[in-house]
């Protein structure tokens, strides 16, 4: 003879087997849902910002701000004719030294300046303060040097640099201020 309570937990049993699948069931299907809804917002997104960038591209000197539909077809010719590699190599070749001689330095800097706790803070710091600099100098750079010319550009731009200097120079930690040892 069974008790109760064996009784009872074999009559739950099914049932809560039943009702765990059909949860998992709709959580799955949630998540199904909420990745279509991502994938459309990206590619709605995507579509608003080409159509803006045509539209207002047409209104632009070219040569500052051209339309996507022209880079596309510049892009497919570059690449039938085989242009594209003979001007985007000595690009990238630049671009690696370039990134190379600033991002490992300061990565190495941000690294050595706190403990693995805070890094992830010191990175994102990083990162926000050196796309608010680019934020200001892009248009600095893109308008004036259509201006004044690029060499006036890059003698303004190196005087903002060796400002920055100077603000970190005098920002950075005091002696007598614990530090981390840069060795």
């Amino acid at each position: 003879m069974s008790t109760v309570a064996e009784t009872g937990a074999h009559a739950l049993g099914p049932d809560t087997s039943e009702d765990r699948a059909r949860a998992q069931k709709v959580a799955a299907e949630r998540r199904r849902k909420r990745q279509l809804q991502n994938i459309a917002i990206r590619v709605v997104s995507v579509a608003v910002v080409l159509t803006l960038w045509e539209i207002l591209g047409s209104r632009i000197d070219p040569v500052l701000f051209t339309r996507p539909s022209l880079v596309a077809v510049a892009a497919v010719q570059m690449v039938m004719s085989g242009e594209l590699w003979t001007y985007l190599a000595p690009s990238l070749v630049v671009l690696g030294i370039g990134l190379s001689a600033v991002q490992t330095p300061s990565g190495r800097l941000i690294q050595r300046s706190g403990d693995s706790s805070e890094l992830p803070a010191l990175f994102a710091a990083q990162f926000a303060l050196s796309h608010l600099c680019w934020l200001l100098t892009y248009p600095i750079a893109g308008v004036l040097g259509s201006v004044i010319g690029v060499d006036s550009v890059a003698l303004i731009l190196a005087a903002i640099a060796a400002t920055a200097v100077g603000v970190a120079a005098l920002a950075w930690r005091r002696p007598g201020t614990p530090a981390r040892a840069y060795a």
